[in-house]
Parts: structure tokens; sequence; C-alpha cells
């Protein structure tokens, strides 16, 4: 199965009246219809799993100390896809700022999931966990474990 993962947040500051009057019914730079709106693909999916109310762990060292670290998130919207490799790729959202998640699927081929985040809501991701989106009180306790 091949599987897209779509991270959507509406701007509730979109205009379609100005789009349709100034735009030609277009998006565009200063009224943009979503603010956030990034999608990835997987392929050769063989497993897929969904938890609503997960705990995500983040595991590094830091450079200049070579100081592990082990942080875990709780309350986080996690779907793991595991490919025909055994490889694991990881999506998660905080809950608080999560609005909806669909998963649909066609024929066996193709699976659809979309995380649709609470409009205007503001959200943290790390350069390395780029497919997981945190909420800002998450990056507060990554924060203040990191240091």
């Amino acid at each position: 199965m091949k599987a897209k993962i779509t991270f959507k947040q509406s701007n509730s500051n979109y205009s379609q009246e100005y789009a349709d009057t100034y735009q030609e019914g277009k998006e565009s730079e200063n009224n943009r219809k979503y603010n956030e709106n990034t999608s990835y693909q997987i392929d050769d999916i063989k497993k897929t799993h969904v938890n609503e109310n997960g705990i995500i762990t983040l595991m590094g060292r830091f450079v200049d100390t070579e100081k592990e670290y082990n942080i875990e998130i709780p309350d986080m919207y996690i779907v793991e896809f595991t490919d025909k490799n055994t490889v694991v790729y990881q999506f998660a959202v905080s809950n608080s700022i999560l609005k909806d998640f669909t998963n649909t699927r066609r024929g066996l081929k193709y699976g659809y999931f979309y995380f649709e985040l609470n409009p205007d809501v503001k959200f943290k991701r790390l350069q390395q966990y780029e497919t997981i989106y945190f909420s800002v009180e998450h990056m507060s306790i990554i924060l203040a474990q990191l240091q």
C-alpha cells in the first residue's frame, strides 16, 4: 500500500470574497487559505498503527556535552507506518491542537491520512522530528527538560 499523509491548518482570516474580487478566485500571499499544508508519501506499507492517546519519546545527544536525553511527551495522536523493510515512520500531533483525523482507503493500494489542526493555534516542530507537530505547551515541556 502507498500512504499519503497530510497536515493542514486553515487560516481563519482567509477571505474567498477577496480572492474572487482581486485574485481571480485564488489565494494570494496576503490571503492564504491554509497556514499549514504539508504532505508526505510512503510506499510499500505493510502495517499501519493508530494510537489516539500515545506517548512520543524524543531521544538524542547534545553535541557539546555528548550527554544523552530521553523525553516522553504524552497526549499525542500518533500514526505509525511500517514498510516492507521494517522501517517505521511516525507522524503525530499533540491532541490539544488536533481538530480532526481522517483515514480513507482506496482499495488495497492507497491510504490517505489527514491531520487537521485547529485553526490559528500555534504549533512547533523540531528539525529532527519534522513529522511531529507539538503544541506550545508540549514545547515548553521539551525545552524545560533540555536545560
